[in-house]
């Protein structure tokens, strides 16, 4: 592990860990959940106490996972609207806990946050905690200025001691359509453990357990199912592969509101018999193991967590041109990037994938060691431990 000569000075003038808050929506299951968990489970506890507190009532799957794991997940209960009442609350507890440090994701932690550790400098004895917060850039589609944002967002900035984004393209959605400053920016890109996607697996047995012979071709995907992600797409561009190539199964892997739209699309297109839903899984890495292809279509993306998994897992990708997937995919290298509408395209670098499998090695082998070098989980809690001792109120 690798600090600056600065933090290390930091640690060791430090009496007790820096108390850092991780201030959520909720921790449902989704990547910037995912990526919390990761930070908390991950930072160096003799350099960084941790406490979790949701805006909202229910904690969610990775809520309570971390609950079982023994630590402190706290909940606040807002009403909907703005709920003024929640900002001395939380100002309460900022106190009661003696926080050094908020670190927001999204944007209505943002705000509490801010709004709260502004009234705590109030309290006897108590300095204001420093704030960092990460836009994951989970609503930016399509991108469009919000007036109430534009013009409270500089208010925000100015007392927001670090702002963070997953990609270049979400930084540049906060300063074009959000009217944040550019200089205020940090980018750090997310990370994964590839350990959890390079273990070997049966791959004849976990095919059998899902029903599928060992010379099944599978295309999978791990997201969300929600309209934002665009299944649709990928369900009607699947239609032209299974038509060249029958033997090729679609694992959909995911829950979400458009479960059922889609298992409807299926059954129109008479796909039923090549294609699973899978729901919310435990075993994802085990399943990227078992895919030939990995697809992508969503229509708008940050830094996508199940993208650097499934190119951790060395799949090649077929990926829409969107967000941050091009930072992430070099074209040609490791994957393919198509346009969000344009189902034939993407039909066709699937079935280049499927009907090549020294193409598929090769780029699957670049991915992983693309993800060694740029995207891995280490790199990503280093930068934020680094970013914590700076900004601490410790000294």
């Amino acid at each position: 592990m690798y600090f600056s000569s600065r933090s290390l000075l930091i640690f060791y003038i430090m009496n007790t860990p820096l108390k850092v808050m991780q201030l959520v929506l909720g921790l449902g299951i989704g990547g910037a959940e995912k990526l919390v968990c990761d930070i908390v489970r991950q930072v160096d506890k003799q350099l960084v106490h941790s406490c979790i507190y949701c805006l909202n009532d229910n904690v969610g799957h990775f809520g309570e996972a971390l609950q079982e794991d023994g630590y402190h997940v706290g909940t606040l209960g807002r009403e909907p609207g703005v709920d003024w009442k929640l900002i001395p609350k939380l100002s309460t507890i900022l106190q009661q806990e003696k926080i050094d440090i908020i670190h927001a994701h999204q944007y209505s932690p943002h705000f509490y946050g801010l709004m709260a550790s502004l009234l705590s400098q109030f309290g006897r004895g108590y300095r204001r905690p420093k704030l960092i917060v990460t836009e994951h850039g989970k609503t930016y589609f399509p991108p469009q200025k919000k007036l109430k944002r534009v013009i409270a967002n500089p208010f925000l900035s100015l007392f927001t001691d670090e702002i963070v984004t997953i990609s270049e393209h979400t930084k540049s959605i906060l300063v074009k359509y959000e009217n944040y400053p550019s200089y205020k920016i940090k980018v750090v890109y997310n990370g994964i453990d590839l350990n959890r996607f390079t273990e070997n697996v049966d791959v004849k047995a976990k095919k059998e357990s899902l029903g599928l012979p060992l010379n099944r071709k599978i295309i999978g995907i791990v997201s969300r199912l929600a309209p934002i992600k665009n299944h649709a797409m990928l369900l009607r561009a699947f239609k032209q592969v299974a038509e060249q190539v029958p033997e090729t199964s679609l694992l959909i892997v995911g829950d979400g509101p458009e479960a059922q739209n889609l298992r409807t699309l299926a059954d129109s297109l008479r796909l039923s018999e090549n294609i699973s839903f899978l729901g919310a899984r435990e075993d994802v890495p085990e399943l990227l193991r078992i895919f030939d292809v990995f697809a992508l279509t969503s229509f708008s993306e940050g830094m996508s967590v199940s993208l650097l998994e499934a190119m951790g897992a060395s799949v090649p990708i077929v990926a829409t041109r969107v967000g941050g997937n091009p930072e992430v995919i070099n074209n040609g290298e490791t994957g393919y990037l198509v346009q969000s509408d344009r189902e034939h395209e993407m039909a066709a670098m699937l079935l280049k994938l499927l009907q090549n499998e020294k193409l598929r090695c090769k780029m699957g082998l670049a991915g992983q060691q693309r993800v060694s070098s740029m995207f891995s989980l280490h790199q990503m809690v280093n930068t934020y431990t680094e970013m914590y001792l700076k900004h601490s109120v410790s000294i």
